[in-house]
């Protein structure tokens, strides 16, 4: 027997059935106004998410800064912080800083199902933005047993949208980290002046062909196992991200051998 809310359930379903079958057979002003009611219920969705996202964010991009700088002055040599404070700092920075990123995600989710998504340009330092990425990591992939192994060009500057950058930088090398089978993991920038080539490769599981045609697609992954954690979505809000700034990502991968991924991004505006 069901209960009173599987009873309301069920009729809910098949209210919402029905009404679906009578938009095929109802007249054509009828079946415009199902899909103008139906198109404001996703507008108002994607705005919910986006404010939702964007308030979840905010309050705790200045707490990451503040526990970021609490650390450095624990690490100091004169600061004779217990290290045990000092672990427990670090674990609490790379929690917020996860915090921050999965809430940018959704704030990036929204922006690209509506269709808003757009690069912000300024002048940035490339070079300075990759080193500070493999820093964030360098401590997870420790813990990992892979080790970061970067050959950053210097002064590799242009016209990109910093945070855009950040994150693209962060999945690959999270991915890395989480895929990697305790591999070293080599970070290369290079620049010929009016472009910039990012690589990310490891040496852990690697990818197959036919998962390599879907992984930059949304909610996939070419991993299924239950504990691997997160959205699915990185590779795709990084290709969109990569997309606005008018570049190029691409892998190479073979099954137990490891992945490539590289990122191509115009230094000059188009």
């Amino acid at each position: 027997m069901m209960t009173e809310d599987e009873t309301e359930l069920s009729s809910k379903i098949c209210k919402a059935c029905g009404e679906v079958a009578l938009a095929h057979t109802a007249p054509r002003s009828q079946h415009s106004r199902l899909v103008a009611e139906l198109t404001q219920a996703v507008h108002a969705r994607d705005a919910f998410i986006a404010i939702a996202a964007h308030e979840l964010r905010n309050p705790m991009t200045p707490m990451l800064g503040y526990v970021e700088h609490i650390l450095s002055v624990a690490r100091r040599p004169e600061s004779k912080c217990p290290a045990t404070i000092i672990v427990a700092l670090e674990r609490l920075a790379n929690q917020i800083a996860e915090y921050v990123k999965r809430a940018t995600t959704l704030l990036d989710v929204s922006r690209i199902t509506a269709g808003k998504l757009r690069a912000e340009l300024s002048v940035v330092d490339l070079s300075a933005v990759i080193l500070q990425a493999v820093h964030r990591h360098r401590a997870g992939a420790e813990r990992s047993g892979c080790r970061l192994e970067p050959s950053i060009e210097g002064e590799v500057s242009g016209m990109l949208d910093e945070l855009a950058v950040e994150q693209i930088a962060d999945n690959l090398l999270s991915n890395a980290v989480k895929y990697g089978a305790g591999e070293p993991i080599e970070v290369s920038l290079v620049s010929d002046g009016t472009e910039a080539r990012l690589t990310v490769g490891d040496h852990g599981i690697g990818i197959s062909e036919e998962d390599q045609a879907r992984i930059f697609d949304a909610f996939e992954r070419a991993v299924t196992r239950r504990e691997e954690g997160g959205f699915g979505i990185g590779l795709w809000v990084a290709r969109h991200l990569v997309d606005a700034m008018h570049g190029e990502i691409h892998v190479t991968s073979c099954p137990a051998e490891g992945s490539i991924f590289t990122v191509i991004l115009p230094l000059l505006p188009p």
